[in-house]
């Protein structure tokens, strides 16, 4: 579109008119998550789409390119592609399940390759990355290559775990590329810190965070949220994300069942769904608390903040696999004046007080879960107290300094 279309359709009047600069620029967004779905539900008026939700860096960089030409890149299970007026989005084959770790290790190099042709025949001016690995390197070695500007917008943990060889070289080279990069874009300051740690420029950052003010002004109209505290009768315990074994969704089910059987008016509630969901399910039903498990599947984003604000808790139970930057959850549940439980790692102390808006616990420590979910459903002033804390820490988080169409501007613009 704007003179060069990708699909031979149309411009719309979806936006107003670019000045001329604008119109010479081609953008690329080399990215997590399923980018199709999420440009279709988006559609040709990204503006519409409300803050917040899975959609919202999507459709906050749709809107800030207008009728830019714009290539969409991610690496899916399965190769595919859609195109939406000025924007052309292309999955490449990569991260299937069950297969062996050299083959996976295959398919990432060559996603190096298909990024890299992707990219010489779109001949992008401008650049957002916010992959790393073969997928980052494709993008730092087209922009040094052609002169295109690239910045790198980073969302997960930065630490290297793993003691595997293959994956320290690919964790050095990611070093080697972000230290020489003209901008990178983290959510939080536990990224800050991390990318700070790791050799990058103070003035190379641009620190950015969520305007929580959408939580308060959610749009209900995507239908009736049921009230799961039948009526203040019950207390929930309360998790919302994917269904995935790495996000802790079975240790909080194994922490969760003792404290279930003992006490009648608890209910554990499950928002969203996932490759691990009918694993959950399954066990979930041989359960003898099984009538006290509540799982959801997905929930309608417009629906999340008044399900959230029923919960007496809300619970965090990530794995140290996650490669977690910053979890929403915390903060979002703190505006909604909600205390969380959260492992003590990664993001997590530095969103959480432990002991004033939530509680920490031990990662991948069932028990030590167990003993936290009993601190707060079993103590009356111990929920109170959090409770007043979470509402505290909610007000500090609601309207950040930067939010992500900010930090668009100021990389791109400023």
């Amino acid at each position: 579109m704007a003179g060069d279309p990708l699909n031979g359709k149309t411009p719309s009047a979806r936006h107003a008119p670019v000045d001329t600069k604008r119109r010479r620029d081609r953008f690329v967004y080399c990215r997590h998550g399923d980018i199709i779905d999420e440009l279709k539900r988006i559609g040709p008026a990204p503006q519409e789409v409300p803050a917040g939700g899975t959609d919202h860096y999507l459709a906050a960089f749709l809107h800030f390119v207008e009728d830019a030409p714009t290539l969409l890149l991610a690496a899916r299970p399965e190769n595919a592609t859609c195109s939406i007026e000025n924007v052309r989005a292309r999955t490449f084959r990569c991260y299937r399940r069950g297969g062996s770790r050299w083959k996976s290790y295959l398919e990432e190099a060559m996603l190096f390759f298909r990024i890299l042709q992707s990219l010489i025949s779109f001949r992008p001016t401008k650049i957002l990355c916010a992959k790393i690995g073969p997928a980052l390197w494709a993008c730092f070695l087209y922009s040094r290559w052609k002169g295109a500007f690239l910045a790198h917008s980073r969302h997960t943990r930065v630490e290297l775990l793993s003691s595997n060889p293959v994956r320290r070289l690919w964790f050095q080279m990611d070093r080697w590329v972000l230290q020489r990069l003209p901008k990178v874009i983290c959510h939080g300051p536990y990224l800050y810190q991390q990318l700070l740690d790791i050799g990058v420029r103070d003035e190379n950052l641009v620190q950015y965070n969520v305007d929580y003010r959408y939580l308060l002004q959610a749009d209900r109209s995507s239908g009736e949220v049921p009230d799961l505290t039948e009526g203040g009768k019950r207390f929930i315990i309360f998790f919302v994300g994917r269904i995935h074994e790495n996000k802790g969704v079975f240790d909080l089910l194994e922490a969760a069942a003792p404290l279930l059987e003992r006490d009648p008016r608890l209910l554990l509630v499950y928002a969203g769904r996932g490759p691990d969901f009918d694993r959950l399910e399954s066990l979930v039903r041989c359960q003898p608390c099984a009538s006290q498990v509540k799982l959801m599947g997905f929930v309608e984003h417009g629906q999340l903040p008044a399900l959230m604000a029923q919960a007496g808790v809300v619970v965090t139970p990530t794995r140290r696999a996650l490669t977690e930057g910053l979890c929403s959850v915390v903060p979002e549940s703190f505006v909604l004046g909600r205390p969380v439980i959260a492992p003590n790692f990664g993001p997590f102390p530095y969103l959480l007080e432990d002991g004033a808006n939530g509680l920490l616990f031990e990662v991948e420590d069932v028990a030590d879960l167990r003993r936290k979910l009993g601190a707060v459903v079993e103590d009356p002033a111990c929920h109170e107290r959090l409770l007043a804390g979470a509402r505290v820490a909610g007000d500090r988080h609601l309207v950040p300094e930067l939010d992500f169409p900010g930090a668009l501007q100021k990389v791109f613009n400023g």
